[in-house]
C-alpha cells in the first residue's frame, strides 16, 4: 500500500458511518444515487463492510473489503472521480 491507500485503510478501520444515515443524517438525491452506486459495487465484487470513509458537505468517499480470485484480502477505495483497489498486508 502507497501512504495514500494506508490512510484511506486507517480511516476505513476507524469509520462507524455504514450508511449515509450515520454519514449526514439526511442527504440529497445525488448522494444517494452516488451510494448506491457504491453498494451496487461491492455487491458486484462480493464485498462487505461498505463504510463512508470521510465526507463534506457536497460528497463523500467510501470503502469496503472483498477476497480477490487469489484469496488475497483487498481493500477497494471509492471516490467521486476514480476507484482504487489495494492488497490488505496482513
Amino acid at each position: 500500500m502507497n501512504n495514500y491507500e494506508k490512510t484511506k485503510f486507517e480511516q476505513y478501520q476507524r469509520s462507524e458511518m455504514r450508511s449515509l444515515r450515520d454519514a449526514y443524517g439526511s442527504y440529497s438525491k445525488a448522494k444517494e444515487n452516488a451510494w448506491d452506486y457504491c453498494v451496487d459495487l461491492m455487491l458486484a465484487c462480493n464485498g462487505s463492510g461498505l463504510k463512508v470513509l470521510t465526507k463534506n458537505t457536497f460528497m463523500f468517499t467510501a470503502g469496503f473489503m472483498y477476497t480477490d480470485t487469489e484469496g488475497r484480502d483487498c481493500f477497494v477505495i471509492i471516490t467521486p472521480t476514480k476507484n482504487d483497489v489495494c492488497w490488505v498486508e496482513g
